[in-house]
């Protein structure tokens, strides 16, 4: 089965130029472990649903355990990295202020898939375009640099609305000032 994205686009009302488009992903649905196993089972899996079930909660009940004692746990999927935010006032935890959370980044196996996948672009008159995602494909970053659009300016910024967007009006606001 091929990695596919649906996507459609939506216009950037902030900004005049037309050629800078919103992606929005169609969602294809939501899969909890079960919707999982079942998509294993249906490729064939030589397992039992409950055996599968077990061995996969015993894997996410160690690599919660792992990460949450300080190690950085690698599943092939994802990287996990342990993460506490807010400064700690007079070396005191203070659970207003501080927190504990876990740092995705994609790994091996997701990298590949995304390498492999394709997008569907459908547009705003319903024409349906296919993409091969091409990481490193350079072509945008030098058309890009060849317009010389770097940088947001007022020339490309649509400040005509009574309400601009809100770097914008800061924007006006500290000119102004």
């Amino acid at each position: 089965m091929e990695n596919r994205l649906k996507i459609t686009l939506k216009a950037n009302e902030s900004l005049k130029n037309d050629d800078f488009l919103y992606a929005h992903i169609e969602s294809q649905g939501e899969l909890e472990l079960d919707g999982i196993i079942d998509a294993m089972l249906e490729e064939g899996i030589n397992a039992e649903r409950e055996h599968i079930k077990d061995i996969i909660s015993r894997f996410n009940r160690k690599a919660a355990k792992l990460v949450l004692s300080g190690c950085n746990v690698n599943t092939g999927l994802v990287r996990m990295t342990p993460k506490i935010s807010g400064p700690l006032y007079k070396r005191n935890w203070d659970s207003s202020f501080n927190s504990i959370s876990v740092s995705l980044q994609s790994d091996t196996e997701l990298i590949k898939a995304i390498d492999e996948a394709a997008v569907e672009i459908q547009d705003e008159h319903n024409e349906l375009t296919k993409a091969k995602i091409n990481p490193s494909q350079q072509t945008i970053k030098e058309e890009l640099s060849q317009k010389s659009l770097r940088q947001a300016s007022d020339a490309n910024l649509d400040l005509s609305k009574e309400v601009p967007p809100c770097g914008v009006a800061f924007r006006r606001w500290l000119q102004n000032s």
